[in-house]
C-alpha cells in the first residue's frame, strides 16, 4: 500500500507540474479539461497495471530478502511485532474520513435535489430553469440552471450570464465535478486531488468565458460585469458558479491567444509523457516478477526430503497482516512448492585416521555422511510469502538456522627430501 501511495503521488505531482508550467497558461481549455481528468485517473490506476515492458527502479524502495537458507544465520535474527492494532487504527481513521466525505457529498446532493423538487421550473432551450427565492448568483448542476426568481421576473438576468451558465450545462461540466467528488471520498487523504479539483473548476470557467466571448467580442464589458457580480457567492460545491476563482489569471486569460501550432505541439508532447510514466510506475508482468522462492518443480526425491523434514511442524502463514495456522499436510501444493528446501545439517566429523609415514602424502579421509533429522512435533514455522521470509522457532525467538560451517581443508603433504 505504501508503494502504491508513493507511486500515485509521484505521478500526480509530475503531471500537475507539467500542467501548471506549460498547459494552464495557454488558451487550450478543451484539451486541458481532458488532460486533467485523464491525469487524475491515470495516476490512481497506473501503479496497479501490469505491462510487459516496465522500468523497475522503484523496486529498490523496498528491501526484498532472498529466501535462502545458506545465507541465513544469527545476524538474520528477526523479531516479529504484531502491528495488527496499528493497522486497525489506520483503517479506522481512513473509514472515518471516507464516511465524513460521503456525508458531505450526499448533503450537497440533497440540497440541490430539494431545490429542484421544491421550486418552480421553466423550460429554456431544452433545459430547466429553477427559480429560487434566494438572492444568489446563477449556478448550474447537470441540466438545471438556478436563478433568483425576482431577477428573472424583472428581466434582470444579463444575457452574458445566461450564456455562461448554458455553456456549463451544454458541456456537461457537472460530470467532471461528480467524478472528482467521488474520488475525494476514496482518496480524501491525498492533498493533490484538491489541487486538481481547483484546476478543473477554474478550467470550466475558462471554457464558459470563452463560450460567452465567442458571441460577444466586448471583453472589457464582460469583465466589468463579472467584477460587479463577484460579491455574491454560492455555497454549493457541486454547482458551477459564475464567480468561481475570479482572479487576475481568469481575467487575463480572456485576452490570451495561443496559436494552433503551439497548442498542437504541446498537446502532442503529452503522449510520450504518459508513455514514460506508464513504463515507470506500472507493475511488471507476472512472468517478470516471480517470487524469489518460486522455482522449477523439485524432483520427487527432494520433495520426499522436504516432506520428511517438515511433517511434524505447524506452519503459521502471514497474509495481509493476519496469521493462519496450518499443519504441513494441510498446506496447498503451491504453498509447499514455495517453501525452500530444509537447511543442510552440520557435517559429522570424520573419525581420526591411522598415522602414516611422513615420506608419503597423507590422503584426506572421506567426509562422513550427513543426516537430516525431521523437526520435532509441534515446532512452529512462520512463513511470510509476501516478504519471502521463513523462520523456524528457536528457544526464545524466531531465527533462521545458520549455514553449515565447512570443514577445514586437509593439511598439505610434506615435501619429499631428495638425497644427493
Amino acid at each position: 500500500m505504501m508503494l502504491y501511495l508513493l507511486q500515485s503521488t509521484a505521478c500526480l505531482l509530475i503531471l500537475l507540474i507539467v500542467f501548471k508550467v506549460f498547459l494552464e497558461v495557454e488558451r487550450m481549455h478543451q484539451f486541458n479539461r481532458f488532460y486533467l481528468l485523464i491525469a487524475l485517473l491515470f495516476s490512481l490506476v497506473v501503479p496497479i497495471l501490469e505491462t510487459p515492458i516496465t522500468f523497475v527502479w522503484w523496486q529498490n524502495l523496498e528491501s526484498i530478502p532472498i529466501l535462502n537458507w545458506a545465507n541465513s544465520g544469527p545476524s538474520t535474527e528477526v523479531i516479529i511485532k504484531d502491528s495488527l492494532s496499528v493497522k486497525n487504527i489506520l483503517w479506522a481513521i481512513y473509514l472515518l474520513g471516507a464516511a465524513v466525505m460521503s456525508i458531505r457529498f450526499l448533503g450537497q446532493l440533497t440540497i440541490i435535489l430539494r431545490k429542484v423538487k421544491r421550486y418552480s421550473k421553466v423550460d429554456f432551450n431544452g433545459y430547466s430553469l429553477i427559480l429560487t427565492p434566494n438572492e444568489t448568483l446563477p449556478h448550474t448542476f447537470w441540466k438545471y440552471i438556478f436563478l433568483p426568481a425576482s431577477d428573472y421576473a424583472k428581466g434582470m438576468i444579463e444575457p452574458e450570464l445566461m450564456a455562461h451558465e448554458l455553456a456549463h450545462v451544454r458541456e456537461r461540466h457537472s460530470a467532471d465535478v461528480m467524478i472528482i467528488e467521488l474520488l475525494k471520498i476514496a482518496f480524501w487523504f491525498q492533498p493533490l486531488i484538491y489541487i486538481y479539483q481547483k484546476s478543473i473548476r477554474l478550467n470550466h470557467e475558462f471554457l464558459a468565458d470563452a463560450a460567452v466571448l465567442r458571441k460577444q467580442n466586448n471583453v472589457t464589458e464582460y469583465q466589468y460585469l463579472l467584477l460587479d457580480k463577484v460579491a455574491v457567492s454560492s455555497k454549493i460545491n457541486l454547482a458551477s458558479n459564475l464567480n468561481f476563482s475570479l482572479t487576475k489569471k481568469r481575467l487575463s486569460m480572456m485576452t490570451k491567444n495561443t496559436s494552433r501550432s503551439k497548442a498542437l505541439v504541446l498537446s502532442s508532447l503529452t503522449i510520450p509523457l504518459f508513455a514514460i510514466l506508464l513504463l515507470a510506475f506500472s507493475q511488471p508482468a507476472a512472468a517478470q516478477t516471480k517470487p524469489i522462492a518460486e522455482s522449477a518443480e523439485l524432483p520427487s526425491e527432494l520433495k520426499d526430503i522436504k516432506d520428511a523434514y517438515f511433517q511434524n511442524a505447524t506452519f503459521v502463514i502471514i497474509e495481509n497482516g493476519k496469521k493462519i495456522k496450518k499443519k504441513y499436510k494441510d498446506l496447498s501444493a503451491a504453498e509447499k512448492e514455495a517453501i525452500p528446501m530444509p537447511p543442510p545439517p552440520p557435517p559429522v566429523p570424520a573419525p581420526p585416521s591411522a598415522p602414516k609415514s611422513e615420506s608419503v602424502a597423507t590422503a584426506s579421509a572421506p567426509a562422513a555422511p550427513m543426516t537430516l533429522q525431521p523437526l520435532k512435533e509441534g515446532t512452529i514455522v512462520e512463513v511470510d510469502f509476501a516478504k519471502n521470509r521463513i523462520w523456524i522457532q528457536g528457544d526464545d525467538k524466531m531465527v533462521a538456522p545458520a549455514a553449515p560451517i565447512a570443514p577445514p581443508p586437509p593439511p598439505a603433504p610434506p615435501t619429499p627430501i631428495e638425497n644427493n
